[in-house]
């Protein structure tokens, strides 16, 4: 089973490809001495960041070994199911973020569907604003208008 998640996070990885910021790469140098790869691992997921991340290591620090990367990947694995939930996309959605499909396909419809609901919310709340930002103006013109009788 955890071979099997594993697979599905790397094929996903391949599918959406999330970016890898600066920072990630300039802290790289901190993660060569860390000997606690499940906890790197969980941590970037837990981030929304793709699997991928791992690969930024990897060219920083290239004395990587394979147990690094499945202690890596066995992290991972628990930190995208903390991340993949219904809160966690409503949370992303309704900031704004860009829903960039970190989340396995068994994993994805509820995450995903609290992301519709967040960014639609996200998207209600600037209507309100420009809507009671217009009728501000409309007030502040009536005011100038009768001020000028």
């Amino acid at each position: 089973m955890k071979n099997y998640i594993a697979i599905i996070l790397l094929s996903s990885a391949l599918v959406g490809c999330a970016s890898t910021t600066e920072e990630d790469v300039s802290q790289a140098e901190n993660f060569c001495t860390d000997s606690n790869w499940t906890e790197v691992g969980k941590k970037v997921a837990l981030s929304g960041k793709s699997v991928r991340t791992y690969l930024k290591y990897q060219e920083r620090c290239p004395d990587l070994t394979g147990a690094n990367k499945e202690s890596y990947l066995d992290g991972f694995t628990v930190g995208v199911k903390e991340y993949c939930t219904f809160e966690n996309g409503y949370e992303a959605g309704d900031t704004g973020k860009e829903n960039i499909n970190v989340c396995p396909l068994e994993l994805r419809a509820g995450y995903d569907k609290g992301y519709k609901k967040g960014y639609k919310n996200l998207q209600a709340n600037k209507a309100e604003v420009k809507r009671l930002a217009e009728i501000e103006q409309k007030r502040k013109e009536m005011d100038k208008s009768d001020s000028g009788r």
